[in-house]
């Protein structure tokens, strides 16, 4: 299994660091427990949290994006809150049935939320959903710097060394090919996810399947299609639902990322 992120990350340069970031904020702040300086060209010490600290424009940063962890326990849907030092996690019951959750020593926390204790090794089909902290930024000042970081992302991307790249195929032994065609085995990578891009539009779940220069979003819609005719969605041949929607219309813009079976470091 890899291991379960949490909170604020930033990618500036290929490497993901942890961050700070507050919506709408001018900057990021990057932040590393390393022992020693992680680039001096950036960092600061901060000698109060102990930590090592950078303070980088948004408009520098690949992406700036906040990961919460989803994962199956016990045939049902969990939320992990946080991870301790000793192999459990806090995690917060996902799913529509809360008596089951009491029965299975959840313990309700507030009106509508369930916690208790879950050990690691117990959890299966671990996922992340990473929500784009300057999407909004992003559509608004839409220009050639920022179109260099193109969205949607979509399909696989493997990390190695601590840099994300994105593959063209894995095939069944293994062998992952990248873009600039160099081939790498999945076993050396630290991650290897299938990567989806979903957001709201018009209360309604869709994938995002291209972002337009003309600022408009090609959409599939997931789920529920009892109100897709209505809101101006299109059967396809196939028997799925899409739509051409005003990029500005697009709300909760963020991406899935799920690991491939059998691959990535142990």
């Amino acid at each position: 299994m890899n291991p379960i992120r949490l909170g604020g990350h930033a990618v500036l340069l290929g490497d993901t660091r942890a961050c700070h970031y507050s919506y709408r904020a001018d900057n990021v702040v990057l932040v590393s427990r390393e022992a020693e300086n992680p680039d001096l060209r950036l960092f600061q010490r901060d000698d109060v949290h102990r930590l090592w600290v950078a303070k980088v424009p948004w408009t520098e940063c690949e992406r700036v994006y906040s990961v919460q962890t989803f994962a199956t326990w016990r045939g049902h849907l969990v939320d992990i809150l946080c991870v301790s030092d000793h192999g459990m996690v806090e995690a917060i019951y996902a799913g529509a049935s809360t008596g089951w959750a009491l029965d299975n020593g959840f313990v309700q926390a507030d009106k509508y939320e369930y916690r208790r204790e879950v050990a690691i090794t117990e959890l299966t089909n671990v996922y992340e959903e990473q929500r784009d902290l300057i999407f909004d930024l992003w559509r608004e000042n839409r220009t050639p710097a920022a179109e260099a970081y193109r969205r949607p992302r979509i399909g696989v991307y493997v990390t190695i060394a601590g840099q994300e790249h994105r593959a063209r195929s894995i095939d069944d032994s293994g062998i992952v090919v990248l873009t600039d065609r160099r081939q790498v085995a999945a076993g050396e990578c630290e991650r290897v996810v299938d990567v989806v891009t979903l957001a709201s539009h018009l209360e309604l779940e869709c994938e995002v399947t291209a972002i337009n220069a003309d600022g408009s979003a090609c959409l599939r819609l997931c789920g529920d299609d009892r109100f897709a005719e209505t809101r101006g969605f299109t059967r396809t041949d196939s028997g799925g639902w899409t739509k051409s929607a005003d990029l500005q219309s697009l709300m909760h813009y963020r991406e899935r990322h799920r690991p491939l079976a059998g691959t990535g470091r142990r």
